[in-house]
């Protein structure tokens, strides 16, 4: 089956490992730890802490539905914890299983229809401490077959500006 692994960091309070519906809460001041986020075979995203400093509580969480094709992560909001992005045909979405105290959950979900995320990068292109979110995908726009588009998000990750739109033949 398919198996995608990213290495996202997070920062976590000990207390004991998450349970329930409830995301975990990290906390700035802690030292960070770094986890594993992979996609098995029914494309579901999982979130596993394989080796957790003392005073860090283990992060433990997974997407709420599948066919998830692609992940990378970023840090979309300039909190020092990264987020997932994920690819599943047409859409792509943020997931953001690590609230910081006092931040709003980052939020993307752009879908194109008839067409198909290929690949996603991240990185902070433009310096101001986070990452953008940089897509490819297929077009049937005459001689462009693929067309390459940059997000950037606001200070809280909750919108986004479309700041690179160029297609390719």
């Amino acid at each position: 089956g398919l198996l995608v692994a990213v290495l996202v960091t997070a920062t976590l309070p000990a207390a004991g490992p998450a349970t329930g519906t409830l995301a975990p809460v990290a906390n700035a001041q802690t030292p960070r730890d770094q986890e594993i986020v992979y996609l098995p075979s029914n494309g579901q995203i999982v979130v596993a802490d394989l080796a957790v400093p003392a005073g860090i509580r283990k992060v433990e969480w997974q997407s709420d539905d599948s066919g998830w094709q692609k992940v990378a992560t970023g840090d979309f909001n300039g909190d020092s914890d990264d987020e997932i992005i994920a690819l599943r045909g047409g859409q792509a979405r943020v997931f953001d299983p690590v609230l910081q105290p006092g931040r709003q959950r980052v939020v993307f979900d752009q879908t194109v229809v008839g067409q198909v995320w290929e690949q996603v990068v991240t990185g902070d292109i433009d310096g101001d401490g986070q990452d953008e979110i940089i897509l490819t995908r297929t077009t049937s726009e005459g001689d462009t077959v693929e067309r390459m588009q940059a997000y950037d998000p606001n200070p809280s990750g909750t919108t986004w500006t479309l700041t690179f739109n160029e297609g390719f033949g």
